[in-house]
């Protein structure tokens, strides 16, 4: 057995899933291989103290080998050369202990391309029957500029017929993502990304895929700070350069882990069941179901709707931020019924190195709920017309009656305020009427209370929500007419919550 091979099936030897066969060969690997052994015992997360039990066979063998190794490196003057290179080993081990988090054992490989004075290398491919993530690095070998893989310009995958699962490819068969880099100190030439593309079929368990890339554009670099922090780079208006760097992938998927847990949480005061956790080599995804009430019978108009952002999961010093860019996410979404619905949300993997509770913190809690208020309008007062409606008061005013007619609605607002917008018609006489918002001033609060107007900028990481306080409107018939205001009509609104409490998950 070699090392790859003892690597890719060390996670299931871990959960003692190998065949007697297999577990026998990849120990006897262990024993007489410090790589392996030493990373065996970082996945476990423990310091070295694995204790070998040796067989009086296994001790000959060994035994024999050192004599036959010490006498080999007496005589060819090699002790010097091991010592450097054992050093070495150690060094790139303790730096590589971040791989072995995000990409696991086995899964790294070393391809490489040059064009145009343009070096690209595939670093690691970690592959599921979710998706295949092609883990690459672009280098500008003159160092002028950066250059990475763009959505701009497709790419070339191809594999034998029956390969490749493009049922998973409801949104296109590849994805672009940006992967920020890992190390401050990183030359400014080299971009690191990602490419997300359709798994293995299911009866694949590994095969070999083309990818060619013919064009590259050139990014705008942010401050590192900055690029650490979001690894977001502008790829829009750059430019391009034409060349021609093609891999042969090798993929080979690793078996998804699926986590019963059928949890019922609440927090702020959501009712959330928790059915599982699935953990897999690239992603990690939260199962979880919700219902809603279903609306007034009169309000056919809107129905409620639910949305829970969730900002990460936490196990102890571990945090895992969501996978906007998983295809996951962009390709199969939730799926409801009318009082019922199931989502799962991708978040990054924990599969090399899982945990068996977390910590769910949700962000914000967005609703829109549907309601069915109608109030009546005088459209010859001059004085506002006012209605109270969720701890605050909708006021309609300055009627200005004419080809078009123009209107006021203001929403102010106050702390009781239990809504931030509202969705609304005005009815008219005659009924066909366009309606345009010919302007909205609007007020801004963040979660923790901080108020803001509309020329201040909002710091980067705060949550704000925005109240509109006043709609400038504009009423049209397109025959001439007058449209004359007669009622306004509430179809729904909606408010946002901040949960203080997290949601905890044991399995």
């Amino acid at each position: 057995m070699n090392c790859r091979k003892c690597q890719v099936q060390l996670p299931k030897y871990m959960n003692g899933k190998l065949s007697p066969e297999k577990k026998e060969k990849l120990e006897a690997h262990l024993h007489t291989c410090p790589t392996c052994m030493n990373i065996y015992e970082r996945l476990k997360n423990k310091p070295v103290k694995k204790k070998i039990e040796w067989t009086p066979k296994k001790l000959g063998i060994i035994a024999g080998s050192v004599v036959f190794l010490v006498f080999l490196l007496a005589v060819t003057g090699a002790f010097g050369k091991v010592s450097a290179w054992w050093s070495g080993f150690q060094v790139s081990d303790n730096q590589s202990l971040e791989d072995i988090k995000q990409f696991g054992v086995g899964n790294s490989v070393n391809l490489k391309a040059e064009s145009n004075g343009i070096e690209m290398r595939i670093t690691h491919v970690v592959a599921d029957d979710i998706q295949t993530y092609i883990y690459y690095e672009v280098e500008d070998l003159e160092k002028e500029r950066k250059w990475a893989i763009s959505g701009r310009t497709p790419l070339y995958i191809d594999a034998e017929r029956g390969v490749l699962d493009y049922t998973k490819a409801l949104s296109g068969n590849y994805m672009i993502s940006n992967v920020q880099n890992r190390n401050k100190s990183e030359d400014s030439s080299v971009f690191k990304g990602r490419i997300g593309i359709v798994p293995l079929q299911e009866d694949k368990t590994e095969s070999d895929i083309k990818l060619k890339i013919k064009q590259l554009v050139e990014i705008s670099t942010l401050p590192i700070e900055e690029e650490m922090r979001y690894g977001i780079y502008n790829m829009e208006g750059g430019k391009t350069v034409q060349g021609e760097w093609s891999f042969t992938v090798p993929v080979e998927k690793q078996e998804i882990k699926e986590e019963e847990i059928n949890q019922d949480v609440t927090i702020a005061g959501h009712d959330i069941h928790v059915t599982k956790l699935t953990v897999a080599p690239t992603t990690t995804l939260l199962h979880y179901e919700y219902e809603i009430p279903e609306p007034d019978e009169q309000s056919n108009y809107m129905m409620n709707s639910k949305f829970f952002d969730f900002e990460y999961l936490k196990s102890g010093n571990e945090v895992y931020e969501p996978e906007h860019t998983s295809l996951t996410l962009n390709n199969q979404g939730s799926s409801s019924t009318r009082d019922l619905v199931i989502e799962e949300i991708p978040f990054q993997s924990m599969y090399f190195s899982p945990p068996n509770q977390l910590e769910a913190k949700v962000r914000m809690i967005q609703e829109t709920i549907a309601v069915n208020e109608t109030f009546s309008l005088d459209p010859y007062s001059k004085e506002p017309q006012t209605f109270p409606f969720q701890g605050s008061t909708i006021s309609v005013e300055n009627i200005k009656l004419g080809a078009p007619t123009t209107l006021i609605v203001r929403t102010p607002y106050t702390k009781e305020r239990n809504f931030e917008d509202i969705f609304y018609d005005i009815h008219t006489k005659p009924e066909s009427v366009s309606i345009e918002v010919e302007g909205t001033e609007s007020f801004i609060i963040d979660q923790d209370g901080n108020t803001y107007t509309g020329t201040e900028p909002i710091p980067e990481g705060v949550s704000a929500r925005f109240f509109p306080t006043e709609q400038r409107m504009t009423l049209e018939s397109g025959k001439d007419e007058e449209p004359v205001p007669i009622s306004l009509q509430i179809h729904s609104y909606t408010k946002t919550t901040y949960p203080s409490e997290s949601i905890h998950i044991e399995w």
